[in-house]
Parts: structure tokens; sequence; C-alpha cells
């Protein structure tokens, strides 16, 4: 090619790690918002972070620091779940990322059923119906597969 003509090549892939980050800051911003929202309507706002941050921290722990106790639970759940969004993605394609994203959120969901695990989540703890929980987790598998950037 000469001096003058630019270079056409498509832009890099992001890298796995920003794929990650990218998952995880958006499941954490939705979920809690909308954990948030369920709660107000419920029970108070922070109700579901607060009998997490109560089963890590102990009874009797003040209110804001068992609620920040249990949403610091709640953003490493989804941070963990952003890894794993990342480690099954097979490419940027939109399929790629819906598939990895029901996979990722059918894994939380089964793994919900060993009791620990359902106590720490703070879906279970906020007291939400099937309906709601079911709501949250597409939309949760939602945010999963349209967060990645595209670069």
């Amino acid at each position: 090619m000469s001096d003058f003509a630019p270079e056409l090549r498509s832009p890099p892939r992001p890298s796995r790690w920003i794929w990650a980050l990218d998952a995880s800051v958006a499941a954490m911003a939705v979920t809690t918002g909308a954990l948030i929202a369920f709660g107000r309507a419920r029970d108070g706002a922070w109700a579901g972070f607060q009998r997490v941050g109560e089963l890590v921290l102990g009874e009797g722990s003040g209110g804001l620091a068992t609620a920040a106790a249990g949403l610091a639970v709640h953003c490493g759940q989804m941070i963990a779940l952003g890894a794993a969004m990342a480690l099954l993605l097979g490419g940027s394609r939109v399929a790629s990322r819906v598939r990895a994203a029901l996979l990722v959120v059918l894994a939380w969901e089964l793994l919900a059923r060993v009791g620990w695990v359902a106590a720490l989540r703070a879906d279970f703890a906020a007291g939400l119906a099937p309906a709601p929980r079911i709501g949250l987790a597409a939309l949760l598998a939602l945010t999963l597969a349209l967060a990645p950037r595209r670069r």
C-alpha cells in the first residue's frame, strides 16, 4: 500500500478482561437497581442486602454496615458472573453473547439450589415471589448479553 492509503483493518477485539469488567459492572448496576426498587415496594429498599449482610456479619451489626456487607456480597457475585460470561464467550457476535449469558444465568439459578448460595443471594433474601425473580433472571441475562463493548 502507498503511504497515502489508510490501512483497512478491523479494530482489535476487546480482551476477555474488558468483556468481564463490562458484564460485571452492567450486572451490578441493573440487579442492584432492580433489587432496591423491589425492596422499596416491599419492606425497605435495602432489606435484601441487609439480610445477606446479617448472615455475613452476624445479628446485631449496625443497619448501614449490614446493608454494605450484603451489597458487597452481591457485587462479588456479579463480578463472578461477569467473569463466567467472559470465560464462556466464543466470539463477539450477538448469538455468542446471548448463548453465554443464558448459560451463566442458568448455572446461577441451578447453583441456587445449594443452600448457602441461596442464603447469600439478595434476590432470595428480599423475599421476591417467583415471577419477579424470573424477571430479574431474564433482565440479568439480557444485561450480560448486551453489556460487552464493541470496538
